[in-house]
């Protein structure tokens, strides 16, 4: 028990080995505003290593990017961008333009949807590896929990990022009617 408690969020813990019923809706990640902090780098740093993850998007979903200090203690968040109603050869040009500042070693690109065009081009126009990879509902609870527990432990630092602090503190799920839980920010709304 005390093997798996290392392993898995303090919710997945209190479910899987507690035998607690625990609901899903809510905010899904704890701790974002203690992981923010002042000191992160902006630059690229001699004797760092970084990678950039890559979620394709175009007109209603925003492509982001994320350059991340792998060296770091702990693990940091330094450099983000997202942008949307772009067409894809200014996408191609923003993501290589920002892996070159921090001469990334490697990318992680989604493929899904118009990703996997996307992601082959940005192989052919970087001198990194590009590891593309698809989302699905196995890989998507895999990636968040990682995530999830990242937090919790602290072993993630964000930089002031008003954007990107939203999202996360947004990002929630909840209970559909079938059992299944949907993850995502919730809907946008605008007033005229």
């Amino acid at each position: 028990m005390e093997a798996a408690r290392g392993q898995l969020s303090e919710r997945d813990y209190a479910q899987e080995y507690l035998g607690q019923f625990l609901e899903a809706d809510g905010s899904v990640f704890r701790n974002v505003l203690t992981c923010v902090v002042d000191w992160l780098p902006r630059a690229w740093q001699l004797g760092h290593e970084y990678i950039m993850g890559v979620d394709w998007g175009r007109l209603r979903d925003a492509t982001a990017c994320v350059v991340l200090d792998v060296t770091a203690q702990p693990k940091a968040v330094i450099a983000t961008d997202r942008f949307t109603k772009l067409d894809s050869h200014w996408q191609l040009a923003r993501i290589t333009a920002l892996g070159t500042r921090f001469g990334v070693g490697a990318v992680v690109a989604e493929r899904n949807a118009i990703g996997d065009p996307l992601t082959e081009q940005l192989r052919r126009d970087l001198p990194v590896p590009v590891h593309p990879f698809t989302t699905t509902a196995v890989s998507k609870r895999q990636g968040l929990d990682r995530l999830i527990l990242a937090f919790e432990r602290q072993d993630i630092a964000l930089p002031r990022d008003d954007a990107l602090i939203h999202e996360l503190l947004a990002y929630s799920a909840r209970t559909l009617p079938s059992g299944l839980i949907q993850y995502g920010a919730p809907p946008v709304v605008t007033t005229i």
